[in-house]
């Protein structure tokens, strides 16, 4: 997470972000879908700032997770859950519902950059090849390799901004009429440390944009979250609140996600990576999962660094996954 303004030393940007459901789910069910994320920062020092890229940009930790290959069974809630096929995340039936968000984020991102100003600040980006986008412990590529970019914005004030992107495929793959095949993040906060305690925090917005052409019917997927962390040493954590729909599950605002992580550089440029999580999914009983992640990274004096990483989540079915990210930060 978010340590002090300013953006990183080195290190991966891609960021793990992307919707909980990674999958395709059939149209006559729900149209929404199924690493952890974050913005730079300027650090006091190097582990500082690769606690905050581990923290912020799982992406190229590839977004981050497991494969989503079976599911839970609700017994009660807006409907019931049944087993996905594999590769795919649960739907639920009963779900099917259009919805339309108000696209919040953005208005709130270029209001940011103006009252930020000029002066003293600071502007990085990353490039990421990995080979599966997990998110929340489910993939968004279907276990295919996924294309990732960001740059960043950030202020001496603490005031940061920025756009990443992946490609994607779990909503084409639920529905052969919808052309989406990307997914565009923007986000801003602001984050600091409690005077000299060495504690940190973050707050800011996230909104998840999915561009592209729907069939009539298909639920809405695009999702904003407002979240805060915190940090201390090699630890973080932080609080995910959706304020919409999460990615197109018909009345589902309200949900929440916790990461805790833990980035060791045991030895330089060599850092331990470890990350537990916990989505809940507001108005269906039994799609609450947990998720977590052990991997390692290298990083290199010319900006690039590599990551492999096993992930794993609680869902029923085969879902151990491997992941291995290459990423050049400029």
């Amino acid at each position: 997470m978010r340590i002090a303004p300013g953006p990183p030393v080195s290190g991966a940007r891609a960021r793990q972000r992307g919707p909980w459901f990674a999958a395709a789910m059939p149209r006559d069910a729900t149209g929404g879908r199924g690493d952890f994320a974050e913005a730079p920062g300027q650090f006091d020092t190097q582990e500082q700032a690769e606690r905050d890229r581990h923290y912020r940009h799982g992406a190229a930790e590839p977004p981050t997770g497991a494969r989503a290959q079976g599911a839970h069974a609700a017994a009660q809630g807006n409907g019931h859950m049944h087993d996905a096929i594999p590769g795919r995340v649960p739907f639920i039936e009963g779900a099917y519902v259009m919805t339309i968000r108000t696209r919040a984020v953005a208005p709130l991102f270029a209001l940011g950059l103006l009252a930020a100003g000029h002066a003293h600040a600071e502007v990085s980006g990353s490039v990421t090849l990995t080979s599966d986008y997990l998110f929340r412990g489910l993939t968004q590529t279907n276990e295919e390799p996924a294309l990732q970019g960001g740059i960043d914005y950030t202020h001496d004030s603490g005031f940061y901004a920025g756009a990443w992107g992946s490609s994607i495929s779990w909503l084409s793959d639920s529905d052969p009429d919808v052309s989406s095949q990307v997914e565009i993040d923007l986000y801003l906060g602001y984050g600091g440390e409690f005077g000299d305690s060495g504690l940190g925090y973050d707050v800011g917005a996230i909104y998840y944009w999915y561009p592209g052409d729907y069939p009539p019917g298909f639920t809405d997927p695009d999702t904003t979250e407002l979240y805060v962390g915190l940090s201390y040493g090699i630890f973080g954590t932080k609080y995910s609140y959706a304020v919409t729909d999460l990615f197109g599950l018909p009345d589902s605002d309200g949900s929440g996600n916790l990461d805790v992580t833990a980035d060791w550089e045991f030895v330089p440029s060599w850092t331990l990576n470890a990350a537990v999580g916990k989505q809940w999914v507001s108005g269906y009983d039994g799609a609450d999962y947990a998720f977590w992640k052990l991997g390692v990274s290298k990083g290199f004096d010319n900006g690039f660094e590599i990551a492999a990483a096993l992930n794993d989540n609680d869902l029923i079915g085969p879902d151990e996954t491997f992941t291995l990210a290459v990423t050049k930060s400029f």
